[in-house]
């Protein structure tokens, strides 16, 4: 460990994955789940909140020619994994607000509820990254380590670590697999990198999963809105 790290852990105080979960007013009880009420990422009303997606359901036919309810379904198909290089998009991604707070949820990819992304970008590859309701609770992102390529990840496993403004954090492996790619380019500078784009530049690894299923048990994007936007206070 860096000196300029231990100097920063001397100031702000280490979390662990629960104590930050504990911290954070995130407990898990089955399904429900309460989130993150801070001033900085959302209200403290305690209004009811609604989802910005509805889906409607049409009225019963009396013929048999009815129109299904149509499902939203990916089309886009990805690279084989041999050979696959990450570039980072020019593009920003479709988002949803988070009722209640000031940061959105991109919809193109999953979620955990320790506040990371997972985005499919190859056969059984995913990019990995932090939402911006983790940059949020953060505040300006200082150090961060990263696991090199190579490593073999555990989901549930530690990650990398960060110092920020107003916490350190532990991040939790979302998936099982190894790390394909590294972004060394977030060092340039974390805070514009990650703070200020975290659903584009600030992608943290590529992960070759070797428990592909374990896609499927990740947070839909509508999933990870519902449980941030329930305020508490």
């Amino acid at each position: 460990m860096s000196g300029n790290l231990k100097n920063r852990l001397g100031k702000v105080k280490k979390l662990s994955r629960r104590q930050f979960l504990k911290n954070a007013s995130l407990f898990m009880g089955g399904a429900a789940v309460s989130s993150i009420a801070l001033t900085t990422a959302c209200s403290s009303s305690n209004g009811t909140t609604t989802s910005d997606t509805q889906t409607t359901t049409p009225p019963n036919s009396t013929t048999n020619t009815s129109t299904p309810t149509p499902t939203i379904t990916t089309t886009t198909t990805l690279p084989p994994a041999v050979g696959f290089v990450y570039v980072t998009p020019t593009e920003p991604p479709p988002k949803m607000e988070i009722p209640g707070c000031t940061t959105s949820t991109a919809t193109d990819r999953k979620y955990i509820i320790e506040h990371m992304w997972i985005k499919m970008v190859a056969e059984d590859v995913v990019a990995v990254g932090i939402t911006e309701k983790m940059s949020e609770l953060m505040d300006l992102i200082y150090t961060m380590d990263l696991p090199n390529v190579g490593t073999i990840l555990q989901k549930g496993g530690l990650f990398g670590y960060a110092t920020a403004g107003k916490m350190n954090v532990e991040f939790v492996s979302p998936v099982s697999g190894e790390v394909l790619q590294k972004n060394n380019e977030i060092y340039i500078d974390l805070g514009m990198m990650i703070n200020a784009d975290p659903y584009v530049k600030g992608w943290l690894v590529t992960i070759k999963l070797t428990n592909p299923e374990e896609w499927d048990e990740l947070l839909t994007p509508q999933e990870y809105t519902d449980l941030n936007s329930k305020v508490t206070g």
